[in-house]
């Protein structure tokens, strides 16, 4: 792991380079994490082989330890840290006894998103409840793309059309069997 000199000076990642330029002359680059202060240097990072790239987050060191254990988990957890790609946003929509993959496959269906919380009438959070659970609450925390993040009832459509297509089909799986 090669952290940033100090995680507000852009000069640190001439230190970063040059260390993991040292490990790639032992083919050991592909094994390091390492922080880069300024992303105009992430590619001259990742030539040299670096296993992870990511911003210094000094307030979340998880993030490194994501690194590690789960390579690739590091990325979704500095996206959502920067707010530049995707971003969780509250949407305040009542939603009543509704299976939570019902939830999460309407609004990835519809291209609006991916659900990750929701928010009872108690202002209880709960990330990511199990599929079936049926959930009453008065809003839901949804990953959106920045440049495209959907409306309040955008997403209150796509889970009501969501919802009839399940009906419909329901009904048409009872006809069939009968």
């Amino acid at each position: 792991i090669i952290l940033a000199k100090d995680s507000n000076d852009l000069s640190s990642d001439s230190s970063t380079f040059d260390t993991l330029h040292r490990l790639a002359e032992f083919n050991l680059s592909s094994r390091c994490i390492v922080e880069c202060v300024d992303d105009d240097n992430r590619a001259r990072l990742a030539k040299l082989g670096a296993q992870a790239i990511l911003r210094p987050v000094r307030t979340y060191p998880e993030i490194i330890v994501r690194a590690l254990i789960a390579p690739g988990s590091e990325k979704v957890l500095e996206d959502l840290f920067t707010h530049e790609n995707d971003h969780p946003h509250r949407y305040e929509v009542g939603i009543s006894d509704v299976a939570w993959s019902e939830i999460v496959c309407a609004l990835i269906q519809a291209n609006l998103g991916t659900s990750m919380a929701d928010i009872e009438s108690d202002n209880e959070v709960v990330c990511n409840p199990q599929a079936g659970t049926k959930v009453n609450a008065k809003a839901i925390i949804v990953l959106v793309k920045t440049e495209n993040a959907p409306a309040e009832q955008d997403i209150r459509s796509a889970i009501e059309l969501y919802k009839e297509r399940m009906k419909q089909w329901e009904t048409m799986r009872k006809d069939k069997i009968s």
